[in-house]
């Protein structure tokens, strides 16, 4: 066993942090140690994407990095992006489209996000979905992540369906309507039909694939590919 330093990104400011075991994965010391809590500990497997840090500019997954390995780096992580005060345009994107429901992912994302950006500044629909396929939302946003992206990135960014639909009336749909399914409810209805019982809402439309079901229809184009 043997010290590692290394320095740390939070805030614009530079952080040392000594540690004994070489092997240690970073996100524990970004978390226990430094108290950089944005980085999320998930699978522990580097596929979920919520404790991605930026090293060296790259988007990376601090659970499978050790501190040994990012010695001599630099190291970004949520924090080093924005604060309250001052945000990122990513993050005031996302807070925008409203890219975000239980949080948990999101600091992941955006560090993902920042990733593509800063390598190309205007990236296509399927050019952010491939940047994005290893970050998971289990809360199904993802078509709002897109759109958060292309708006950091300057680029026009389309209303939701929900709300085109309501466009040409020159209103959204009221406080009191049931919100339309996302894509990931989609897919798990296509998979599991009895599960679209109940949904008695005038934003459904029947789908030809389940016959006498009621669910979203107007969600065709896949999650990440």
């Amino acid at each position: 066993m043997k010290d590692v330093s290394g320095n740390y990104s939070k805030s614009k400011r530079d952080h040392s942090s000594c540690v004994r075991q070489s092997e240690t994965p970073l996100i524990y010391v970004l978390r226990n140690d430094l108290g950089l809590k944005g980085a999320k500990f998930g699978c522990g497997l580097g596929q979920c994407g919520a404790c991605k840090i930026l090293m060296d500019g790259q988007a990376v997954p601090s659970c499978r990095i050790s501190v040994e390995s990012a010695q001599g780096r630099e190291i970004t992580t949520i924090e080093g992006l924005g604060t309250s005060d001052d945000l990122h345009p990513l993050q005031k994107a996302f807070i925008e489209e409203q890219a975000v429901e239980c949080g948990f992912c999101v600091p992941g994302m955006i560090i993902a996000a920042k990733a593509l950006l800063d390598r190309n500044p205007c990236p296509t629909d399927a050019e952010i979905r491939a940047e994005m396929s290893g970050n998971l939302c289990r809360c199904g946003v993802h078509d709002r992540v897109v759109r958060a992206i292309k708006r950091a990135a300057g680029q026009p960014v389309k209303l939701p369906l929900y709300e085109e639909r309501d466009k040409g009336a020159g209103e959204l749909l009221p406080e009191s309507s049931s919100p339309p399914l996302s894509k990931a409810c989609h897919h798990l209805l296509r998979r599991h039909p009895i599960l679209t019982r109940g949904f008695e809402s005038t934003q459904m439309a029947p789908l030809p694939s389940l016959p006498g079901r009621l669910s979203w229809a107007r969600t065709s184009e896949p999650l990440w590919p």
